[in-house]
């Protein structure tokens, strides 16, 4: 499981620069590049750690897309816990999405 916490924080933090983070705001294709990129991180692990199967991907992929879509949609200019709960929330559902791809 550490290997995909690594994979999670390179494709959802180290590999995502400001510039990314605020035009996923904006374009469906920042955001989908977003999640296409983040979904490669773990899948690299999974494959090392003799864990992909092809099913994964779609799954990673489109929940990471609705996930940061979903937050990004929601994200209030005036209201910093509201926002930092949403983060939160975020990362919560990466982190089950790691432990189905990992136990299933």
């Amino acid at each position: 499981m550490f290997w995909l916490l690594f994979a999670h924080c390179m494709g959802d933090i180290a590999f995502q620069n400001g510039w990314v983070y605020e035009n996923k705001r904006k374009s469906l294709i920042f955001l989908g590049s977003h999640a296409i990129i983040w979904s490669g991180c773990v899948a690299i692990a999974l494959f090392f750690l003799g864990l992909y199967d092809l099913w994964k991907i779609p799954f990673l992929v489109i929940g990471h897309f609705a996930m940061d879509g979903y937050k990004v949609a929601s994200l209030k200019e005036d209201d910093p816990k509201y926002n930092n709960m949403l983060a939160w929330l975020d990362q919560v559902f990466h982190l089950v999405q790691l432990g189905v791809v990992y136990y299933l």
